[in-house]
């Protein structure tokens, strides 16, 4: 074979007939320059030596002739790697290298500062034929590592044969349907529901891993978060709303809501299973109160239990006590909210579409009393109340400086915490000193710093909420019996013998004016009351009548409970003060009434019996009456009479005398009588009589 006249040094594209070095064909064929080198000595491959340099036909080797786009008839030899492809699939490889060799020019001459992922999504950004930027760098790897054989579609399939891949339009709409749903199904699941429908109604279907590829690709991400998070749609997807808290003044808005805390602390209850007290973790849950422009809380309540609509009653009566009562409201729409007596109740609509909160026989809420204007937060919307963004700082700044920081999650809980039993921690950690740990970092700490609201102006909470108030706005601050229908109602309860039971302080509770109704009402209805209380505050509680609802008194508790036996003190004298005069006081009453029924009994009957003719005329006994007889007494009378008496001491002597000495005994009894006043003329006649019978002489003179 002739030496070609002119054979070039680099390869070049645009010149598919020109041989190429071995080192090039070296990289084509996925092997050794020093294998290319042996091939074209024992002529293996059609090629010629120039100097050191073999250069070799591009028309002997199949993939020789792919690579620089020669005529490809088909296979040259058995065992080839293109010996198995198709046209289209062949043709389909020729692509392939055409882009990677375009992307391997602009690598070599980048820009600096520009990295080679960054260029890549360029190269893809700006060719109609390129793939996507993570396939494209998966062919650069191939081309590398095997050359052109890295570059063949290896997938079987009808896109792999060459044969266009076919997606019936049915099949996609009953595809996107079900990924569509809240429910979230898998694309497997979906799949394999498609092919029974693909089966039924002839739908061209193609392989699960192209669905999942035309899901990714195809489908509108905001179509997807819409339909299966749809939270998440609203919170990045749509545009938001931001509200000018400036324009309202301090005091001027209240925003309420509850919140978890995520801390545990240990509580105990009766189980009544196991018949004894139990120790086990609680969180407990705060009811809060939050001025909207300043963001200091003005009023909050913390429990264990769920809270409820009589909490919330509770703790906004706490915050207008100390703060008056808001122009507008901003709450939850939970109904522990939505309370007939706190707000209204919930919406009802008529048959007419009349849209109705409440009942209309009811009367009419608190907050429309105090002429607090409410607005209702969106549902299941955060955004809507800033009080969230609060419960947030409070959940960093609060809760995570405590030991038993649970977390808001499951997958948030410290290891810490595992293997820690609630009866063996801190007895110092319990409700009370929580509850005071909030109080001092509400208002030592939070209260003192700046603000998280940008309305605070820069501004420490306290200070925004005195500082920007409006001048011309008085706050409202309601009267007692007013402000006590916004706390805890009692059910019905019956004024006890030390006043009225309030079984959430497990105490009584005692005023003066409860006395017409104290002890011994029996079934009477009429000595029945209610009282209000304020959760966590046994200072004193609010009476009303359980008939009419009017308010009757503040019960204080009660002085007599509770006092240490063996200690006076200022209890025992204050109750001992109370029973004397309630009982004195009663006494005083029952004797009045008795005077007062006897002479009307002793004047009834005089009135009977004179109206009866039983009585006799005072006028006609005395003018029927006889002259009185008077016996005077003379001086040996009177000596009759001593005699008589010593007699009857000497004979009473005698008798003891006789007594003590049956008993055998020789004490004497030394009382004596009492001295006698004179003798009067009863003993001595008595005495007369008794010597006139012993010895049967009379003595009395002139007998």
């Amino acid at each position: 074979m002739a030496i070609p006249e002119h054979i070039p040094s680099p390869v070049a594209r645009d010149r598919p007939a020109a041989w190429i070095p071995a080192s090039e064909a070296a990289r084509l064929l996925a092997c050794s320059a020093r294998s290319v080198r042996r091939r074209c000595a024992t002529g293996e491959l059609v090629a010629r030596q120039v100097g050191s340099t073999w250069y070799v036909d591009p028309q002997c080797e199949p993939v020789l002739r792919l690579a620089t786009r020669a005529s490809f008839p088909g296979p040259t030899r058995a065992g080839c790697e293109l010996a198995d492809l198709t046209g289209s699939q062949r043709r389909r490889v020729a692509d392939r290298l055409a882009i990677v060799r375009d992307l391997e020019a602009m690598i070599e001459h980048r820009p600096e500062g520009l990295t080679v992922r960054e260029l890549m999504t360029r190269f893809c950004e700006s060719r109609d034929d390129a793939p996507a930027p993570g396939t494209l760098y998966r062919w650069l790897r191939a081309w590398r590592e095997r050359g052109v054989a890295g570059l063949i579609d290896g997938r079987r399939g009808p896109s792999a044969a060459g044969r266009p891949v076919t997606f019936s339009p049915e099949a996609k709409d009953f595809i996107k349907g079900l990924y569509l749903k809240e429910t979230r199904p898998s694309i497997p699941y979906i799949y394999t529901i498609a092919l029974a429908q693909a089966r039924e109604h002839g739908w061209a279907l193609p392989a699960l891993r192209t669905v999942q590829q035309w899901i990714k690709e195809r489908v509108d991400p905001k179509l997807i978060a819409a339909a299966r998070h749809p939270k998440q749609f609203r919170d990045r997807c749509l545009p938001y709303i931001e509200r000018d808290w400036t324009q309202v003044a301090a005091n001027e808005c209240w925003i309420a809501d509850h919140r978890q805390f995520d801390v545990l602390l240990p509580r105990r209850l009766y189980n009544p299973k196991k018949r004894r007290d139990e120790v086990k973790w609680f969180r407990p849950w705060v009811t809060l109160w939050l001025d909207a422009r300043s963001w200091m809380p003005v009023s909050r309540v913390i429990a264990w239990d769920s809270p409820d609509g009589d909490r919330v009653m509770a703790s906004f009566a706490h915050g207008v006590e100390g703060h008056g009562a808001p122009s507008h409201a901003i709450l939850d729409n939970g109904k522990d909210f939505r309370t007939t007596d706190f707000a209204g109740g919930r919406p009802r609509r008529t048959r007419k579409g009349e849209k109705l909160f409440g009942d209309a026989k009811k009367t009419t809420s608190m907050l429309e009393a105090l002429g607090v204007q409410v607005h209702w937060a969106k549902p299941y919307n955060a955004k809507a109340k800033p009080v969230e963004v609060f419960f947030n700082v409070m959940a960093g700044q609060f809760d995570r400086a405590w030991p038993t920081y649970c977390g808001h999650r499951t997958d948030r809980k410290p290891e810490q915490l595992k293997g820690l039993r609630a009866d063996r921690v801190d007895p110092q950690l319990n409700l009370q000193a929580f509850i005071a740990a909030f109080d001092r970092w509400l208002m030592d700490d939070y209260a003192l710093r700046e603000s998280p609201s940008k309305a605070a102006a820069g501004m420490s909470p306290l200070r925004a909420f005195h500082a920007l108030r409006d001048p011309a706005h008085r706050a409202v601050r309601p009267a007692a019996e007013t402000l006590a229908l916004l706390q805890t109602r009692s059910r019905r309860v019956r004024v006890e013998t030390n006043g009225v039971w309030v079984n959430a302080f497990k105490r009584h509770y005692w005023h003066d004016s409860l006395e017409p109704r104290r002890a011994a009402s029996g079934r009477d209805i009429k000595r029945h009351v209610v009282y209000r209380y304020r959760p966590g505050d046994p200072r004193h509680v609010w009476v009303f009548d359980f008939q009419t609802d009017r308010f009757l008194c503040v019960a204080s508790p009660y002085a007599g409970e509770g006092v240490h036996p063996l200690a006076g003190g200022d209890a025992l004298a204050e109750s001992l003060s109370l029973q004397t005069t309630l009982g004195r006081e009663t006494n005083a009453e029952a004797k009045r009434l008795r005077e007062q029924a006897n002479n009307v009994l002793l004047e009834a009957h005089r009135s009977g019996g004179a109206a009866g003719g039983l009585l006799d005329d005072p006028a006609t006994i005395k003018r029927a009456a006889a002259p009185v007889l008077r016996l005077v007494a003379d001086g040996e009378l009177d000596r009759a009479a001593e005699a008589g008496r010593k007699a009857a001491e000497r004979r009473e002597a005698t008798e003891r005398a006789a007594a003590l000495a049956a008993t055998g005994t020789d004490d004497m009894d030394d009382r004596r009588e009492p001295p006698r006043e004179g003798p009067s003329v009863y003993d001595h006649l008595g005495e007369v009589d008794d010597e006139s019978d012993s010895h049967g002489t009379d003595t009395r003179r002139g007998a």
